[in-house]
């Protein structure tokens, strides 16, 4: 069970429950010392921007905002959550576009270091699931008979069978909701010690319970055992077991695949937007984190990840080539495998923050390894030819491979639980190329960066690896005493 600290953002709104119309944004180092900071109740606001950005707090209003505004002033959606935090009678709301001073990047920085406090000390999210922008309302207009449960009564030889068929609005809301396609709501909606989704019909949850206006995690079916009815998620980041899962990282990754699979507005986002889940999850994980990859002992298969669907690099430097953060797009990685031999060592792994945090922006990044480079000659012309060419090699960036030579880094042999019996080697790794750089530093030769990522299990005609190759690889062992020095960037 989540337990509050005695802490509060720099700045929330105070609604005043009273019979006034005005709202005004507080900086909340001016509270007085004796101030029971664990007492200060607010709630946050999780909204789509839309093309319509919604007003926001700058250098030159915020004067203005501290002073006070009309409710009438405010957009609709606002309005609407300013009228829900009185209803339930909590003076203080957090919204980031008022909250966060938008034209001054280092309020920005800091505060978006702060979002994993922001959202796990506000007493309640309020998700406004539907609506492109902040003019469209919190609130929906709908047949509420529409939500009810389906009963009907199916007649049998000797017996009738009474069936009611649930609606499961949760999972249609978090699969389809115009809200959860933001990158940056993952961690908000997690997060989160309590959550009112606002879409067509409304669902609650909180760590011991999920409800709707038609059912809720107590009723006596869930207990006879319906899997496919959904649970709270407040456990999927914090607690130290989540059932489904055979390993931390395992549940990292699931949490990587959602957020990769939704929308940023900004490329250079990537890593910020989900800091504060990182941050929430190293104090279960307890290792160390390099731009969305965790040491420990499940590194090497973490730095397996592949891309699915359309995927690129991003224009701006983002993230180093080997952390997933440094492509657009979908990723994915199977963590249901164990590593039977490993052929590469990691010597160190390091990231530089951009703006000293650890799990947000970084501006540079390198891993050491020893291990094999296998080059692989016509590499192009071996790919066609290649039986499930979509496992054997994936690119990172398909336009990205430039016109040097393509090197396989084999990282382990492998064995998937679904396979347990198979008596063939499966080797996985990475595909490499040579960092370009301008040949005054003879040092850098053994620089690479990262370009995508394989899986195969055979060597010869319909692999990307030829007999010799495949007859190298099957012999490659202890990469600590054996292996060569090399970096990727």
């Amino acid at each position: 069970m989540h337990r509050r600290e005695a802490w509060v953002p720099s700045r929330l709104l105070d609604v005043h429950p009273g019979p006034t119309d005005a709202i005004n944004l507080f900086q909340t180092h001016n509270l007085p010392a004796n101030t029971e900071l664990d007492k200060i109740r607010y709630l946050t606001l999780s909204h789509v921007w839309g093309q319509v950005h919604p007003m926001k707090l700058t250098t030159a209003n915020i004067a203005n905002l501290e002073r006070g505004i009309e409710l009438n002033n405010l957009p609709r959606k606002f309005q609407d959550v300013v009228k829900v935090a009185r209803r339930l009678r909590i003076r203080y709301l957090w919204i980031d576009s008022l909250c966060i001073i938008q034209d001054s990047p280092e309020d920005w920085s800091h505060e978006a270091s702060m979002m994993e406090k922001v959202y796990r000390q506000g007493i309640c999210n309020i998700s406004a699931c539907n609506g492109e922008d902040s003019s469209a309302s919190l609130f929906s207009t709908r047949n509420p008979r529409s939500g009810r449960p389906l009963v009907f009564t199916q007649k049998y030889l000797n017996c009738s069978v009474r069936f009611t068929l649930i609606p499961d609005w949760v999972t249609l809301t978090r699969t389809w909701a115009k809200l959860y396609f933001r990158a940056w709501v993952l961690q908000e909606r997690l997060l989160s010690p309590r959550i009112i989704h606002f879409a067509d019909f409304l669902a609650w949850e909180c760590y011991t319970s999920l409800a709707t206006e038609t059912y809720s995690e107590n009723l006596k079916p869930h207990r006879l055992g319906f899997p496919s009815l959904p649970e709270s998620e407040r456990d999927l980041v914090t607690s130290e077991k989540v059932s489904g899962y055979i390993s931390h990282a395992a549940r990292w990754w699931d949490l990587v695949q959602k957020y990769t699979n939704s929308k940023l507005t900004y490329q250079g986002d990537k890593l910020v937007a989900i800091s504060g889940l990182a941050e929430a999850f190293s104090k279960v994980i307890q290792q160390p984190y390099f731009a969305g990859i965790w040491g420990g002992d499940e590194i090497i298969l973490s730095l397996l990840w592949f891309t699915f669907g359309e995927t690129s690099r991003p224009t701006k430097y983002r993230a180093p080539s080997w952390s997933w953060a440094s492509v657009e797009g979908a990723v994915l990685n199977y963590l249901d495998s164990t590593i039977s031999q490993s052929l590469v060592h990691v010597v160190s792994i390091t990231t530089k923050p951009q703006h000293g945090d650890v799990y947000g922006q970084v501006q540079g990044g390198q891993l050491a390894l020893k291990g094999f480079l296998i080059e692989i000659q016509n590499f192009s012309e071996r790919l066609r030819t290649v039986i499930a060419a979509d496992i054997a090699c994936r690119f990172d960036d398909k336009d990205e491979a430039g016109s040097g030579p393509i090197i396989f880094v084999p990282f382990a042999t492998t064995k998937t639980q679904y396979f347990p019996e198979k008596n063939e080697p499966d080797f996985s790794g990475i595909y490499v190329q040579h960092e370009e750089h301008d040949g005054s530093d003879p040092s850098r030769r053994q620089v690479f960066r990262r370009i995508g990522c394989g899986h195969f299990s055979k060597g010869g005609d319909g692999c990307i690896l030829d007999l010799d190759q495949w007859a190298k690889l099957l012999k490659l062992s202890e990469p600590e005493t054996y292996g060569e020095d090399f970096i990727i960037v």
